[in-house]
């Protein structure tokens, strides 16, 4: 699959680039990430290396993978309950880091 649509989203740019793939960019200096992938997702290999890349460069990263399920798997919230799960967990996170970064919450995000 990735070798049929990846020369298309790349064009005739270098796909080593960091905007095209996060994979080769620098990770020292970002904000905290928080990052889902699917374990059957063929790119799920590109966000093991990205989280090798944080922790070498002291970036803080929280990863959570959902074992059998496919990319964009948040997508179908309304039929899996695995994407319900994703979603809140993303939330409470997302949550927590905002927290931390403002101090007491101004108001609630919906």
């Amino acid at each position: 699959m990735c070798t049929e649509w990846a020369p298309r989203y790349v064009g005739s740019s270098d796909p080593r680039l960091p905007g095209i793939s996060p994979v080769y960019g620098d990770m020292s200096g970002l904000p905290p990430i928080v990052m889902q992938t699917a374990g059957d997702d063929p790119i799920c290999v590109d966000a093991d290396k990205i989280e090798t890349a944080c922790a070498a460069s002291k970036t803080s990263i929280e990863h959570r993978r959902f074992a059998g399920m496919w990319h964009d798997f948040h997508l179908q919230v309304s039929l899996l309950p695995e994407a319900r799960d994703a979603i809140a967990d993303l939330g409470a996170r997302l949550r927590g880091h905002l927290h931390q970064s403002q101090g007491q919450p101004r108001g609630v995000v919906k």
